[in-house]
Parts: structure tokens; C-alpha cells; sequence
């Protein structure tokens, strides 16, 4: 088992994994020029439904007030991340884009209130002479990995472990300063899915590190997260991610919340979240996902 150090992520490794390496930083293409010219992409025709839905129009005045807040220099890091969060261009069939339109909205609100965290705790980190700043370096990495979720052919088996590992790694290394010293170990196995359903299990995972980074660890000084993929048996194989923050509920026992974008993209998988309490504190999600041969 190999431990590689990542800034306050940890990344261990399986020996049948070993052919995996961390990924390096590549920029590629350009942010938009402000911060209106992405969030007008919302209100394209394809996610017209969610503009008319109540509490999205609600999200909608969120993101535009808690925006309004975020200073000049930050606004270039909000807009590559919103750029990347465009529900118009995700590929697949035209039956699962209201999944996919209602995810990006909910992850453009997620990347608004986690940008003005930043704003509000930690100093913008620049490494001069670099003219894009480091913490715009991060979000492009990960923006260029929602990029990647685009499906070309809805059935094209697509490796999961990186990406799911990469997903978490980035939204830890740039948030993690707006909200405590966090740190995060992943262990994956390898995991093969139809194109359809690799973008909803990365899609999943980032929610769930998401809702870490958002509410476990409120006025806490330090935190723990673990991301798992593991294979159960030839049939099955499971995505955990544990925090040790305040905790969701008093009981090991297993709860389901069958609500929200999170549990739609777990019906592409044909399965569901499941969530309960983590041993000495915090929360464990956990879904189970059904392989096919």
C-alpha cells in the first residue's frame, strides 16, 4: 500500500492499483470573462423547467446575493468553477438532462456559498510570479475534471477510481481553508461503469464531500475525511465517505433521504445513499452499486 502526500490529502493506494499516479495540474482553456457571462447559461432553454421551479428560482437569488459579496479577485476562481458547472453540455440522452441541468445548478449554488467561505476566512493565495494564482491553478484542475464527465456514447465503460479520488482531492485542497485544517485519505479500487453512470458516481461523490465541507466541521479547528471505493464481491462494490464532524444522526443505524439531486443521480446507479453515524462521531454516506458483467 503506498501513501502519497498531496497538500492536506492523503492518497492510498491498492497494490492492483499501482499503475494509478497522482495527476498534475494541466490549464487548458480559458475562464470566462466575468462572472455574468456564466451565470447566464443558466437560464438557457434546456434548464427552463428548473428557472420556473420555486426553490431553484430561490437558488437563483442565493447565488446572485452571496456572489455580490465575493471580491474582484476571487471572481475569476467563481467563474471557471461555474463555467464548469453548465447544465447545457453534459452529452448523453436527452431524457437524462433534467438530472444533469438540476445537479449543475445545485453544484453552482455549492460553489458560490463554498467561494464565499474563502472570502470571508482565508487570505487569497497567490505564488507570485504565477499570473493565473494557485487557487485559480486548483480550480481549473477541477473544473477540467466536470469537463471530463462529458458522455459521448451513454453505454462506453469509463474507469471511476481516479476521477471519484481526483474529485475529492481538489475540493478539499482549495475549500478546505475557508472552512478548517481538513484532511483527507481516499482508497480506491479499481471500478469500471457505463459512461452514464461513471458521471453520476464522481458526480455523488463530490455532493457528499461537498456537504463535509459545508456543514460537518462548523466552528471546529480541524477535521477528518475518508473517501472509499471498494469492491464487496464480483456483484457489488460500495462508495463511502466519512467525516468525523458534528454528525447527522444519534444512531448507527442506517437512514435514507430520498430527496434532493444527490438521490436521483443514485437512481441511475440503482441503488440509493444510505447515511449513519460514524464510530466516536460524524457521518458515514454510503451507496452500493450493482455491477454488470
Amino acid at each position: 500500500m503506498d501513501i502519497i502526500m498531496s497538500g492536506r490529502t492523503h492518497d492510498v493506494f491498492r497494490k492492483s492499483d499501482g499503475d494509478f499516479a497522482v495527476t498534475q495540474n494541466h490549464i487548458g482553456g480559458s475562464p470566462p470573462r466575468n462572472l455574468r457571462s456564466s451565470a447566464l447559461r443558466y437560464f438557457d432553454g434546456d434548464v427552463g423547467h428548473i428557472a420556473a421551479n420555486p426553490v431553484a428560482t430561490s437558488q437563483f437569488e442565493d447565488i446572485a446575493a452571496t456572489a455580490a459579496s465575493i471580491s474582484r479577485q476571487r471572481v475569476r476562481l467563481l467563474g471557471i468553477l461555474l463555467a464548469a458547472a453548465s447544465p447545457t453540455f453534459c452529452g448523453g440522452p436527452p431524457v437524462l438532462r433534467p438530472i444533469w441541468a438540476t445537479e449543475a445548478l445545485h453544484r453552482a449554488y455549492s460553489m458560490v456559498r463554498l467561494v464565499a467561505r474563502l472570502e470571508r476566512k482565508a487570505p487569497r493565495r497567490n505564488k507570485p510570479p504565477d499570473p493565473l494564482g494557485f487557487e485559480d491553478k486548483l480550480g481549473v484542475d477541477l473544473a477540467s475534471i466536470f469537463d471530463s464527465l462529458m458522455i459521448v456514447h451513454n453505454e462506453e465503460p469509463r474507469a471511476c477510481s481516479r476521477t471519484v479520488r481526483d474529485v475529492a482531492r481538489n475540493l478539499v485542497e482549495l475549500f478546505a481553508p475557508g472552512v478548517s485544517h481538513i484532511t483527507l485519505v481516499t482508497s480506491v479500487e479499481r471500478l469500471t461503469l457505463p459512461a452514464f453512470q461513471h458521471r453520476a458516481l464522481v458526480l455523488i461523490a463530490s455532493e457528499l464531500v461537498i456537504n463535509s465541507l459545508l456543514h460537518a466541521f462548523e466552528n471546529r479547528p480541524a477535521g477528518h475525511m475518508m473517501l472509499r471505493i471498494d469492491r464487496l464481491n464480483n456483484d457489488v462494490a460500495r462508495l463511502a465517505v466519512t467525516d468525523d464532524g458534528c454528525g447527522l444522526f444519534d444512531s448507527a443505524q442506517h437512514h435514507s433521504a430520498r430527496c434532493g439531486v444527490i438521490n436521483d443521480l443514485a437512481d441511475l446507479l440503482q441503488s440509493e445513499v444510505m447515511y449513519r453515524s460514524a464510530r466516536g462521531g460524524g457521518t458515514v454516506a454510503e451507496i452500493d452499486i450493482p455491477l454488470q458483467e
